[in-house]
């Protein structure tokens, strides 16, 4: 295996390493995940433009940057999901009575919001939990698929 496959097949498990961490609700976890992809695409980026000649490089190089954009269009639709299921199935009754407060002219302290938020939270801490199981399973499973791909595409060649 050369050094330029071996190049390449780091950036394909920095992705996937990126994409697991990023749906990991723990702490830093989900900026590490970021900032993995990040690098990722960027490094593709850079790499891609240094290789004038190599078709290898280009081509993956490519494919990754391609996968990343994508994958950001797949998040933002996971994102997406997880604020439907929890908005329309979840119990609003303590966001509810925030806003009749603040439609009753009451003005709202900062502990006020963030005691409605832990109340909010916990009346539908379940929902949430699966909903964020069934919402953000396709970014992982979408970078690692691509991921895969891409080093059996370089390691067919």
């Amino acid at each position: 295996m050369t050094n330029t496959q071996k190049n390449i097949i780091g950036l394909y498990s920095m992705m996937m390493a990126g994409g697991i961490l990023s749906v990991i609700p723990y702490s830093l976890f989900p900026m590490a995940g970021m900032a993995c992809i990040l690098v990722v695409w960027i490094s593709a980026i850079v790499q891609k433009l240094r290789a004038k000649d190599d078709e290898i490089i280009r081509f993956h190089m490519s494919y990754i940057n391609r996968t990343v954009l994508w994958s950001i269009l797949v998040m933002m639709l996971c994102i997406f999901l997880f604020g439907c299921l929890v908005f329309f199935n979840g119990d609003m009754s303590a966001i509810k009575s925030m806003m009749r407060s603040a439609e009753s002219g009451i003005i709202l302290e900062t502990g006020d919001v963030a005691m409605m938020q832990y109340e909010f939270v916990m009346a539908n801490k379940d929902l949430i939990v699966w909903a964020a199981l069934i919402s953000f399973i396709p970014y992982p499973a979408y970078l690692i698929y691509k991921s895969v791909k891409g080093v059996r595409i370089l390691l067919e060649k």
